[in-house]
């Protein structure tokens, strides 16, 4: 099968702002939790927040991603070529004609980017070693139980008691919030028509015909959901550093468990 290296691709103007993310772990001991217990080669979610500008000389592709205690970016390269290894990655697209610049200011894929840009952390405190010490526990004990009992229902359990819920799981809610969240304003200001919000709800579990969305619910979205919508089109899957153009899920199927690990 035809690819480019991951420097070909980084290099090209083929990502484009609000495309979505999905990280497979493939080492870490909580990713393959994830993958476990959602039954899914994809642990992780994010959203392309900048592609490079090179009238202006800059060259870097980030992501926006909810990890740890809060939301991050994160240069893309750090998954495709940093650590190339441990991460498969693959991206996906609401590929509709609405959803774009419509050449009058309304550029959707920025407000989409700008509505989880709000969510923004302050800069963490790694340097104390007790903190990144619970947090790994928590991870440890959440992924145990979410073996024993699953997914949603560990979730609810944890919020329930103003638990903690580690980044990882939240991190496809998050992106599943700022798509709806964004869509949802624009509609409210007349800006969208209203039934342009069910292209972007991703998680089956959400019911957009009552027009009530449970944010609960939003929030037990997962890396799995998002890859298994037919609301968004595969674009691309990186492997071991080749980039290969895929249009089906066999397509992914195929490169993900026939290309050498």
């Amino acid at each position: 099968m035809k690819y480019e290296t991951v420097d070909e691709f980084l290099k090209s103007d083929k990502l484009k702002r609000a495309d979505v993310v999905l990280v497979g772990g493939k080492k870490s001991f909580f990713s393959k939790m994830i993958r476990k217990a959602t039954n899914s080669h994809w642990s992780h979610a994010a959203l392309v927040f900048v592609i490079p500008h090179r009238e202006t000389g800059f060259e870097n592709t980030f992501v926006i991603e909810s990890i740890g205690d809060g939301v991050d970016i994160t240069d893309l390269s750090y998954y495709i070529k940093k650590h190339a290894e441990e991460y498969d990655v693959g991206i996906r697209r609401l590929d509709h004609d609405w959803f774009s610049d419509d050449g009058k200011g309304l550029d959707i894929r920025k407000r989409v980017r700008g509505n989880m840009l709000n969510s923004i952390k302050a800069e963490y405190d790694f340097g104390a070693i007790l903190h990144i010490a619970m947090m790994l526990l928590r991870k440890l004990i959440f992924g145990i139980r979410t073996r024993l009992s699953g997914l949603e229902k560990t979730l609810s359990k944890t919020r329930a008691k103003g638990g903690h819920v580690p980044g990882q799981f939240i991190c496809s809610g998050f992106v599943q919030y700022g798509f709806y969240n964004a869509i949802k304003s624009m509609i409210d200001k007349g800006e969208l028509p209203e039934e342009k919000l069910r292209d972007v709800i991703f998680n089956p579990h959400l019911d957009s015909d009552s027009g009530i969305i449970d944010y609960d619910v939003m929030l037990t979205t997962t890396p799995e959901n998002i890859a298994a919508t037919d609301k968004l089109t595969w674009k691309y899957v990186i492997k071991n550093g080749k980039v290969y153009d895929v249009r089906s899920k066999k397509e992914v199927k195929d490169i993900l468990n026939n290309m050498n690990d």
